[in-house]
């Protein structure tokens, strides 16, 4: 009964009968309450304001009694803004337990697809979060997050932010977000032993650059090895690689657009029909199996590879003139 006598002292020449009735409908809920509302507390709301919204969504019978409830409980302005799940005629220590705490934190599920480079990671970022493109695109830089393999002289993050699926607080920023994603690589990638020594002679961070090529190659996953054998044997006898996805990362035709001759021919370290050796740095974001087939290439001596007729599978041979006739053979639409 402490709390009823500091009602009569608050209410003074109201009288002891109001006082009663005040806490009567702190009590709550009533006959009809305890229902499921949304409440919308605005930044800034005063607590008058905040009193008399609730009373309109039915959370609280009387305003007054409200206010009157929170003045004998020296609660004035901490009170938290943001979206409530509340339930009519609540209990009004419950709902001021709630207010003050602060709304339940939103989420958003964000997915990132294998094989995307870091503008169309963004792109997905600023279609389903609140982050917008270019603030991630800004935030995409080893200032914000650096992985362990990543060399000095890097400024890119392209490849590290590992696909996945991500769940998203209202309140994250882009650089938050880019360093979850980077130890999500680090998270993917712990026992593969991506920083050890490799018998290629691969950097670490190369060896991220060739997973980032299988990733765009492979449309099978059963011929990742395959491909990586393939890459692996072109690197040994220090031929050029070949492969299209660098030239469309270089002129950003991400999308599947078809190369020009002068597209072919550009003067790029991303070309890798004109240049020997690995890109300098990754094109997508590979995931783990990509990772482990760049580490564990199949037994092949195989050096091309052409999609099949099924277009999802390729013939691999170390044989030119069988290149030749696969390829010959090779159906128009893939």
């Amino acid at each position: 009964m402490k709390k009823f006598f500091g009602f009569v002292l608050v209410l003074g020449l109201v009288g002891a009968g109001a006082a009663y009735f005040v806490w009567n409908w702190a009590q709550g809920p009533k006959a009809g309450g305890g229902e499921p509302v949304e409440v919308t507390i605005e930044q800034g709301s005063s607590a008058t304001a905040i009193a008399e919204k609730l009373e309109q969504a039915k959370v609280v019978d009387n305003a007054l009694a409200f206010r009157i409830y929170m003045r004998v409980n020296e609660i004035n302005a901490d009170l938290r803004a943001g979206k409530y799940q509340l339930q009519t005629a609540q209990p009004f220590g419950s709902l001021l337990a709630e207010l003050q705490k602060g709304p339940p934190a939103e989420f958003v599920r964000l997915t990132i697809p294998e094989g995307l480079n870091v503008e169309q990671t963004a792109a997905i970022v600023g279609e389903q979060t609140h982050i917008p493109a270019a603030d991630f695109l800004a935030a995409a830089v080893p200032a914000t997050a650096r992985p362990t393999i990543l060399p000095e002289n890097s400024a890119t993050l392209e490849g590290f932010f590992y696909p996945t699926t991500y769940f998203v607080e209202e309140k994250e920023t882009a650089e938050s977000l880019v360093a979850r994603m980077v130890a999500e690589f680090h998270k993917a990638t712990e026992d593969d032993n991506l920083g050890a020594d490799n018998e290629f002679g691969l950097t670490p961070y190369q060896i991220v650059v060739l997973a980032s090529l299988i990733e765009e190659e492979a449309k099978s996953a059963d011929e990742r090895d395959e491909i990586s054998a393939v890459i692996h044997n072109r690197l040994k006898m220090n031929m050029a690689l070949g492969i299209d996805a660098t030239i469309q990362y270089a002129v950003k035709k991400y999308e599947g657009q078809p190369l020009t001759v002068s597209d072919l021919a550009i003067d790029s370290p991303f070309n890798s029909r004109t240049r020997a050796g690995l890109p300098p740095n990754p094109i997508a974001s590979p995931r783990q199996a990509s990772i482990r087939a760049a580490l564990n290439p199949a037994d092949s001596d195989a050096i091309y590879y052409v999609l099949s007729g099924d277009c999802v599978h390729h013939v691999f041979t170390a044989d030119y003139n069988k290149f030749l006739t696969a390829k010959n053979n090779q159906p128009r639409n893939c």
